[in-house]
């Protein structure tokens, strides 16, 4: 599946990067792949919040 990027004035390499962390993160929950958990899980998410917001 090919992701449709938007026009949204993002920088497509950090939504990219971001997009597939945040799918791995997803990756890794569905099937039991040793996902991060509580606290670590937590700041992974707002490193990535930060990240994006940053951008914009």
């Amino acid at each position: 599946m090919k992701f449709k990027q938007s026009n949204d004035g993002l920088d497509p390499v950090r939504s990219t990067m971001i997009r597939l962390a945040i799918d791995g993160l997803w990756f890794a929950e569905m099937f039991g792949l040793a996902p991060p958990k509580g606290e670590l899980r937590q700041k992974i998410i707002d490193g990535l919040k930060a990240n994006l917001e940053e951008e914009k």
